[in-house]
């Protein structure tokens, strides 16, 4: 397993066929691996939404690590997730899907505000609440995605601190939902220094 940024390695520890693994994170990263806090994957404006994000702190430098999983057949990035799926007979349902984002600071900031997108006549309502330390962040970003089973959906997605979920996967994306269904995740056990305790 490889915490990387951008294409930088930031770390590599060993992982095993059950699924767990051990790395070891810098205590610092130096400025030439970070970048403007609007570079950490938070924003979700664009030309449908309106509302904006409010940064306490605009000089914080900051970086979004990642993490990558190393097989002899190449590679493939690791998150944590969580995922609920509940599907009604009429095709309505609820998915919610909890991920992390670790991101590291080079100070503290605060991240709050509320946006509203609307496309196709579905709405997604993120909002933030995040409070940035110098050093390591968990972020938790929650998506809870309603439709009501004729292709509308409304959706809200909470940025806040937390805990990282349990379980990880390989792939995540793969989980995303394009229809309210659940992908199988391959499942691994982190015990990453400095990281989720």
């Amino acid at each position: 397993m490889q915490a990387v940024d951008a294409d930088s390695v930031l770390s590599t520890g060993a992982g095993a066929s059950s699924g767990s693994f051990s790395l070891t994170l810098p205590a610092t990263l130096t400025d030439s691996d970070l970048g403007s806090l609007s570079d950490a994957d938070l924003d979700l404006s664009s030309a449908n939404c309106a509302g904006a994000l409010k940064i306490s702190n605009q000089a914080a430098r900051t970086t979004v690590v990642d993490f990558k999983l190393l097989t002899a057949t190449g590679s493939r990035f690791a998150a944590p997730i969580e995922v609920q799926v509940n599907v009604n007979p009429d095709g309505s349902g609820q998915y919610t899907e909890t991920d992390t984002l670790l991101i590291y600071s080079d100070s503290a900031t605060q991240v709050s505000g509320e946006q509203q997108c609307i496309n196709n006549g579905s709405t997604l309502i993120s909002t933030y609440t995040i409070n940035i330390k110098a050093g390591y962040n968990v972020i938790n970003q929650t998506l809870v995605l309603n439709s009501d089973g004729s292709g509308t959906t409304n959706s809200t997605i909470r940025f806040a601190n937390g805990k990282s979920p349990l379980r990880w996967a390989a792939d995540p994306a793969s989980a995303t939902p394009l229809s309210l269904k659940a992908s199988a995740l391959s499942t691994l056990t982190p015990q990453i220094k400095q990281l989720f305790h």
